[in-house]
């Protein structure tokens, strides 16, 4: 009942409203263009001032710069957000988040709500993620029914069960624990995007790819500054057209990787033991140590 539901809100001009989607206003060849006016030239005492005018707010504007030195964000709310770089702490701060971002599977309070308002603060910070020629072609879905979180979490479990018997292996805990929480978790995002990539090579792949993988990545940190777990899954896109079918979505789009959201309850989060960076890195030719 509820998977039907989404099917019938969910239709091809919600998912293409927005730049560049398929509601985009173009020109009518039929309607007249306005012709360009000409402007009388203004006197030379009064070009004079204006010269100097605007060379002075050109050395403002560059002073400012140099002093400032920030970079300037957009909140939610439409405000503009200062960050100074300069600031103590703050590169820490930033390596502290995208060290310690981890898939989080256990420790989740399932019970606790994720405000609306919460998830569209961490899409906002996703969509100021760089983007390759694909360009800005990111839709976001989030689902908090139970309806379609079950099913979900059904066809999730489904494709696990196939992986491990192929493989002659029995399900990891953490999978196991995962497939369980999914049909209680607070909230889902699936990442998705418009299209498809131009053809198989992999150029256009990467082309694809790099446009809407670094989105989800950005979203992922920006829940786990906030508190909220999550955990990178892209097995559903073995069954795309389940998954479409199940949530309304056009065959146009293309979801990619889908993040259960919760709260954390509990969890320590650290980075991870990894490899050193100079065991992987070479310099100016492969092999060479750096």
């Amino acid at each position: 009942m509820h998977c039907d539901r989404v099917r019938r809100t969910h239709d091809a001009s919600w998912w293409h409203s927005g730049r560049g989607g398929h509601d985009s206003p173009v020109h009518d060849e039929q309607s007249p263009l306005p012709l360009p006016t000409r402007t009388r030239r203004a006197p030379a005492r009064d070009r004079g001032g204006r010269q100097r005018a605007a060379l002075k707010h050109t050395r403002q504007a560059w002073v400012w710069t140099a002093r400032a030195r920030r970079a300037r964000l957009r909140s939610p709310s439409g405000q503009d957000i200062r960050v100074d770089e300069q600031e103590p702490g703050f590169a820490q701060s930033v390596e502290t988040a995208l060290a310690t971002t981890r898939s989080v599977r256990r420790r989740l309070d399932l019970e606790r709500p994720i405000p609306r308002a919460e998830l569209l603060r961490c899409i906002d910070v996703a969509v100021q993620a760089p983007v390759s020629m694909a360009g800005e072609n990111w839709r976001f879905l989030i689902v908090t029914e139970s309806g379609p979180r079950d099913a979900i979490a059904g066809v999730y479990g489904g494709i696990l069960e196939e992986l491990m018997l192929a493989r002659g292996e029995e399900m990891p805990a953490k999978h196991v624990a995962l497939t369980e929480n999914l049909r209680r978790i607070p909230a889902m995002i699936f990442v998705c995007a418009l299209g498809r990539p131009r053809s198989a090579e992999a150029a256009a792949q990467l082309a694809w790819y790099g446009s809407i993988l670094p989105a989800a990545w950005s979203l992922m940190v920006s829940l786990r500054a906030r508190g909220i777990g999550s955990t990178w899954t892209t097995l559903l896109a073995s069954r795309v057209d389940e998954v479409r079918a199940l949530l309304g979505m056009p065959d146009d789009v293309q979801p990619t990787v889908m993040l259960p959201c919760a709260y954390t309850k509990g969890a320590v989060l650290r980075r991870a033991d990894r490899a050193s960076a100079s065991s992987v890195t070479f310099l100016d030719a492969w092999g060479a140590p750096v």
